[in-house]
């Protein structure tokens, strides 16, 4: 470390090393050239003093300087995370309907020289760790354990994990399309071609490593919840969560002492292993007696048949029909728990494209969606007038039931 010497020794070298000593002959000239020698040295420790200050602000603070505010309140930066599903009810193997077989069906095609534990006479197991693919290879989850196929079985769910953490792993609904059972199994090799994949849902909790701006709000909001702990804290929590867009709080839901937690996603219809994480996420900063319980909205389904008069210089109808169909599932998958759907947008949004000279709709029907199974229920047709969504209702749509002529 330089001392008080040092400098001073820097000093008298850089003046003697630069300075024509000789030409300060008058009191201005030797104060200005004791300036310049010394002004360096008053610049970096201004430099000093700023960054210091900057640092020890949260709205200047970055990276490290960040961290330690953050451990203040006990906070610290969230770690990139791996994309997981846990649920049993999204990612499934299942044997290619064509073929219409069952596992013991399989079993029976597999020669008879090979013997493994793990084919027995109308079962097979594809072991854990088998590897699961989007359709380029450039995503690759893994199933977390043993799954079983046996006598009539043709589908099963599964656990699985990508190999990788990040955002950028994530994975979008049926964007598992193949399997390496061939890769580890090769008792497995004749049957591994029946055998398909597939992902009902996005799987969307995979994480980057937290940048400094959402670091810095959640520093902020843990501030304002030293005034109301719970609360703050539980919708912190809940936001940490990768896939999460936005949470209702509704405090005493099923009574004193009960807190829910409705999540709304990123993407159109929330996952379970989002709602899953969102869970464990609240349970854990939850105050002693509160039970937290994490829910979905409850997704009331929008039909619409869409009649189009083109332009006469409209070639391409089949783009003109999609861009139509795309901008009336943006619009109705964008609108708020308990939003309402102006019926004369959806005609604005259809007249407004290019190539379209008019339109009218002329069918127009809601029912709701069950997350679980993918089903519809209760459809019935609706007036010809804007729609309210109702309590802890949200619109959902897709371009399956949206058709557009």
């Amino acid at each position: 470390m330089r001392n008080i010497n040092t400098i001073l020794a820097e000093i008298i070298n850089r003046l003697i090393d630069n300075t024509d000593l000789s030409a300060a002959k008058t009191p201005g000239s030797v104060v200005r050239t004791l300036s310049e020698a010394i002004a360096t040295y008053f610049s970096n420790i201004y430099e000093y003093i700023t960054f210091i200050s900057d640092s020890a602000y949260i709205d200047t603070a970055e990276g490290h300087y960040l961290d330690l505010i953050g451990a203040m309140f006990n906070l610290s930066r969230n770690n990139a995370t791996y994309p997981y599903d846990y649920t049993k009810s999204n990612v499934y193997l299942y044997i290619d309907p064509v073929f219409n077989y069952t596992a013991a069906n399989l079993v029976s095609k597999i020669p008879a020289g090979i013997t493994s534990d793990n084919i027995g006479e109308d079962w097979f197991t594809i072991r854990r760790g088998t590897r699961l693919y989007n359709r380029d290879r450039s995503k690759v989850y893994s199933i977390t354990e043993d799954v079983t196929f046996e006598g009539s079985d043709t589908k099963k769910f599964v656990n699985v994990i990508a190999l990788r953490e990040g955002s950028q792993y994530n994975i979008g609904a049926n964007e598992l399309v193949a399997h390496g059972i061939k890769e580890t199994q090769e008792e497995l090799f004749s049957i591994a071609d029946y055998i398909l994949v597939s992902n009902k849902y996005p799987i969307t909790n995979g994480g980057d490593v937290e940048d400094d701006v959402h670091f810095r709000y959640r520093i902020k909001n843990a501030i304002a919840s030293l005034k109301s702990a719970d609360e703050m804290h539980i919708r912190i929590a809940a936001l940490s969560v990768p896939g999460v867009a936005d949470v209702i709080i509704k405090r005493h839901a099923n009574g004193i002492g009960t807190v829910n937690v409705l999540v709304i996603g990123t993407t159109p219809l929330v996952s379970d292993g989002v709602l899953h994480a969102v869970a464990e996420a609240c349970n854990r900063v939850a105050a002693a007696g509160n039970k937290v319980t994490v829910t979905a909205p409850i997704y009331r389904t929008i039909h619409l048949c869409v009649d189009l008069v083109y332009e006469n210089n409209a070639v391409d109808q089949t783009s003109i029909k999609n861009a139509v169909k795309t901008k009336i599932v943006d619009y109705i998958n964008n609108t708020q728990i308990e939003g309402e759907i102006i019926f004369n947008r959806l005609l604005d949004l259809a007249i407004n494209t290019t190539g379209v000279k008019d339109a009218h709709i002329s069918c127009f029907s809601s029912g709701y969606y069950i997350r679980s199974t993918g089903e519809e229920i209760f459809i019935e047709p609706l007036a010809m007038t804007n729609q309210r969504a109702g309590r802890n209702e949200k619109f959902y749509t897709n371009y399956d039931f949206i058709k557009v002529c």
